[in-house]
């Protein structure tokens, strides 16, 4: 193989390497995003038809939060087997930044350096507990790996 050959095979790995890790990790972000949205959804329209305390809201809007990152650790825990932790805090602080501007989008709240810190204190260790533990795997899901 010829130095101009190398070359351009390094750089078709890197660019499959780059669309390797970019996709799963699209994929591990807005799976969480759509979890929180969804029980964001839903616990509004529980809440237009009784009426909580402002307690009991921000209560269940952490829940459907921790659900969302819990899904996004998951999922890189589950894409990304060899780094896992690194890979979660990645994908917790880009969905982190993603609450954020949401937040101002609709809220017109301003993004502070204090409102990054209080989504990212709440949502990290999440990602991080839900992507370093490993999925218990059954019986059942052994014996169709092993017939493939």
């Amino acid at each position: 193989m010829t130095a101009p050959q190398r070359k351009a095979a390094r750089n078709n790995n890197s660019k499959k390497s780059a669309k390797g890790f970019l996709f799963p990790m699209f994929v591990c972000v807005i799976g969480g995003e759509l979890v929180t949205i969804v029980l964001a959804g839903f616990f509004a329209f529980i809440f237009a038809l009784v009426d909580l305390p402002d307690v009991v809201v921000t209560g269940f809007v952490f829940v459907a939060l921790i659900l969302g990152a819990l899904v996004t650790g998951h999922l890189c825990g589950k894409a990304f087997p060899q780094e896992r932790g690194t890979m979660a805090i990645i994908c917790g602080l880009m969905m982190t930044l993603i609450l954020v501007l949401v937040n101002l989008i609709f809220f017109r709240e301003p993004i502070t350096a204090m409102s990054f810190a209080k989504y990212a204190a709440i949502l990290v260790p999440v990602f991080l507990s839900a992507a370093m533990t490993k999925a218990s795997k059954t019986k059942n899901s052994k014996k169709k790996l092993k017939k493939r």
